[in-house]
């Protein structure tokens, strides 16, 4: 698969308009982890190319949040500023004085919001672009991104766009008087919600550029999206797609009377959760697209997803997987008695969290697949490439187990 299919993963979880908490895309790492404990030091594991050695961190700081990009991460500590590692070969620029409070990021970039509203983007391999100028008077409120663009929602709903290659920094023309709440990206488009529940896209139009015609009166909550396609559901908890058929851009049959309230994704598939623990999938075959046979009586509470396969969590804490087998499409043998409450991914491998706050790691062994060895008596409280607020400030609390069923 090409890297490009990390930014299927762009919006890490999917966006929606009740779901303030992801309020920057990130980019899912090729292959290494980053773990935060409770204490608020951090571990990495995975491939050293791609930030899997643990940096040292400055003396007596703590990790607040931590982003990705392809192979590097950033990490922000508790006094506001800016750790970087990965790359040996890239320095990041020197970032302007000022407290950051979250990091978007693309395939080779970073983007920085300010606590006072500003940013600060830098970039390597052509993904990102010079910081553009905001309009004056306006702040930042969350970052999109997909393989070399951002895309900024400002304070009156409006959107600033920056990038390179397809993306050029130009936003699209928006209906006067609406206000966006929530940006959806596929590798080369990105799809908006405006607060009234309608959508505008941009973009390529082979990746889901081109805006659908949607049912009147339907309202738009949420959109989940692959390398190529996106994936709204609508209040009434119904499903539309649209963009690359290969990579799910079909509308699924429904059964009737069944509601969708999550939908995760590989680079090339869609997996839906009903509201009565029930899955269904669509899309490549091969990588996910196929729906699995569940145990009867257990209802899935979310799905996590790598490249081409994808995990689920039941009630119980038990987990099932399927899709590809070289990006972790085969379940885990759990240690008996233990609980999984959240799951992390890379593109190659899942990183599942138990009760305890021990980890275990399957997949590509060489891209973070290996469970490390853990410091002794140390809780892993998050970790990359999972399905919770990003981008907390430092006084709030990471709650590792409210996973929404929504990993990207």
């Amino acid at each position: 698969m090409s890297t490009s299919c990390l930014n299927a993963d762009s919006s890490i979880a999917m966006t929606s308009t009740k779901d303030p908490a992801h309020c920057c895309h990130q980019c899912k790492n090729y292959g290494a982890f980053a773990a935060i404990f409770e204490d608020r030091t951090l571990q990495c594991w995975g491939d050293q190319a791609h930030g899997g050695k643990t940096p040292d961190l400055p003396p007596g700081r703590k990790v607040a949040s931590i982003a990705s990009s392809w192979q590097d991460f950033a990490a922000i500590l508790d006094d506001g500023t800016v750790q970087y590692w990965g790359r040996q070969d890239f320095v990041p620029p020197d970032l302007r004085k000022g407290k950051k409070v979250a990091i978007a990021s693309n395939e080779g970039g970073f983007a920085v919001i300010f606590e006072d509203g500003t940013l600060q983007d830098w970039w390597d391999y052509g993904c990102g672009g010079k910081t553009p100028d905001l309009p004056p008077g306006r702040k930042v409120v969350s970052i999109a991104s997909n393989e070399d663009g951002f895309v900024a929602i400002l304070d009156d709903g409006t959107l600033q766009c920056w990038g390179s290659g397809f993306f050029e920094g130009e936003p699209p023309d928006l209906p006067k008087g609406k206000k966006v709440v929530s940006i959806a990206s596929t590798e080369l488009a990105f799809a908006a919600i405006f607060e009234d529940g309608t959508v505008q896209c941009w973009g390529h139009q082979d990746c889901g550029g081109k805006t659908p015609d949607l049912p009147k009166g339907k309202k738009v909550v949420s959109i989940a999206s692959t390398v190529g396609s996106f994936a709204a559901i609508f209040e009434d908890g119904t499903v539309q797609c649209w963009g690359d058929q290969d990579c799910g851009g079909v509308t699924p049959d429904v059964p009737k009377g069944k509601k969708v309230v999550s939908i995760a994704s590989t680079c090339v598939s869609f997996a839906a959760i009903f509201e009565d623990g029930t899955v269904q999938c669509w899309g490549h075959q091969d990588c996910g697209g196929k729906t699995p046979d569940l145990p009867k009586g257990k209802k899935v509470v979310s799905i996590a997803s790598t490249w081409g396969s994808f995990a689920a969590i039941f009630e119980d804490g038990t987990v099932q997987c399927w899709g590809h087998q070289d990006f972790g499409g085969v379940t885990p043998n759990v240690p008996k008695g233990k609980k999984v409450v959240s799951i992390a991914s890379n593109a190659a491998a899942f990183a599942a969290i138990f009760e305890d706050g021990t980890v275990q790691c399957w997949g590509d062994q060489a891209h973070g697949g290996k469970t490390p060895d853990l410091p002794q008596g140390k809780k892993v409280q998050w970790i990359t490439g999972m399905d919770v607020n990003l981008n907390l400030p430092y006084s709030s609390p990471v709650h590792a187990g409210k996973q929404r069923g929504v990993l990207h």
